[in-house]
């Protein structure tokens, strides 16, 4: 299973295109079943390629093996994820952090593995989350988002994503939102049931 969450910076019509052109890329090149460093590394030259406004994306990106829970990160320039246990731990994940994408056409990306086990759940973000601010202009911050993931930490994927989405929203009450809000949050049902939530 291939996954990728990115951050354009900048805003507007050519933060959307660049965003576009990197969610088809990936697609494309992960269907090539190159090791993600390899993927990570192709996706990079073609968006640092031509890039007159110097634009760059944050992102995570990962492959899970489905029939082993192995799991390969690469991290260029994103937000930590974290994993939530399937005993309602929350651990943030060290990947190890690499440039954004698009900045050097010949950036390399370290890999970080680990071992999800049956009943885990990665979950990723967007920094829209820890920015979040209310009335006061007190940043939702990291603390907010583990706060609600350890309530969360056991729920099915969709109601993880929920519930942050809500808690984010009602913190912020009023105050106008300042960054895009991305979520995505995966879990692992072991070798026996292939299916992803």
């Amino acid at each position: 299973l291939w996954f990728i969450i990115g951050d354009v910076a900048g805003k507007g019509m050519a933060a959307a295109l660049m965003m576009v052109m990197a969610q088809t890329l990936f697609r494309a090149i992960a269907a090539l079943c190159l090791p993600l460093g390899d993927v990570m590394a192709r996706l990079n030259r073609e968006l640092a390629r031509d890039n007159e406004r110097a634009m760059f994306v944050t992102a995570i990106a990962g492959c899970l093996d489905l029939a082993t829970g192995r799991m390969a990160l690469a991290n260029a320039g994103h937000n930590l994820p974290y994993l939530l246990r399937r005993n309602g731990d929350v651990e943030i994940v060290t990947a190890a952090n690499g440039l954004a994408l698009g900045v050097m056409e010949d950036a390399t990306f370290p890999l970080t593995e680990l071992t999800v086990a049956p009943g885990d759940a990665l979950l990723a973000y967007t920094d829209g989350v820890c920015d979040a601010i209310n009335p006061a202009r007190i940043s939702f911050g990291t603390e907010g988002l583990e706060r609600q993931l350890r309530l969360v930490a056991q729920q099915p994927p969709d109601l993880i994503v929920n519930s942050l989405f809500e808690a984010v929203e009602a913190y912020a009450g009023d105050a106008a939102q300042e960054d895009d809000i991305t979520i995505v949050a995966i879990r692992y049902h072991g070798p026996q049931d292939e299916t992803m939530a």
